[in-house]
């Protein structure tokens, strides 16, 4: 991470000293990271970003944040995997944690965002279901293709930044931070002002 901690433009430095200041913990990583090269990472994915977790869709906020934990625990990567459990508990008013990541098909989560589940876990999982059959599940069980699209298109943005965050050893401070960084990310929703990402 001393990359993104001293390699930063003096725009960067400055925002990542007013989220520091804001929420009382240290920025987010990732965000972070969209902030090192803004033109490259930052602009074009923070905006696909905002539209797939929290633009229109037959998804709640809930729903696809569950959606980001559960290819992050898939994809083995924890600091992706503690925060969107934590923005899922928010958003949804129900604690969400690995174990209910691990053992989703036994959960009180309803049909579809079980199917949909499955159909994240054939991604990633060739012991699983194949795919054509966890789509027609997910069918059967009323899921839309455009909601099939939807919670897709977030496995595709963890799949992606998961791996980001892997690489740059992306972390947070304990618990609280955790749940900090959690609270902010729900409060803000995928927000970045535009001037910190010129």
């Amino acid at each position: 991470m001393t990359i993104l901690e001293r390699g930063q433009r003096l725009r960067a430095r400055v925002a990542i000293r007013m989220i520091g200041l804001i929420s009382r913990t240290k920025p987010d990583d990732i965000a972070r990271i969209a902030l090192y090269r803004p033109g490259i990472f930052g602009r074009p994915f923070m905006r696909l970003m905002r539209e797939v977790m929290r633009g229109g869709s037959d998804w709640t906020v809930g729903e696809r944040e569950l959606f980001a934990a559960f290819v992050s625990r898939r994809n083995s990567c924890t600091f992706c995997t503690g925060i969107h459990c934590h923005v899922a508990s928010i958003a949804s008013g129900r604690e969400m944690t690995v174990d209910l990541l691990d053992d989703w098909m036994s959960t009180p989560f309803s049909e579809p965002v079980k199917a949909a589940l499955g159909v994240l876990a054939a991604l990633k999982d060739s012991t699983g279901a194949p795919i054509p059959e966890a789509v027609s599940t997910a069918r059967h069980a009323g899921v839309s293709d455009q909601a099939l699209s939807d919670a897709l298109h977030v496995a595709f943005m963890f799949d992606v930044i998961n791996r980001l965050a892997d690489v740059f050893g992306a972390s947070y401070e304990g618990d609280v931070g955790r749940r900090l960084t959690a609270a902010g990310l729900y409060r803000h929703g995928y927000q970045v002002p535009s001037w910190f990402l010129r």
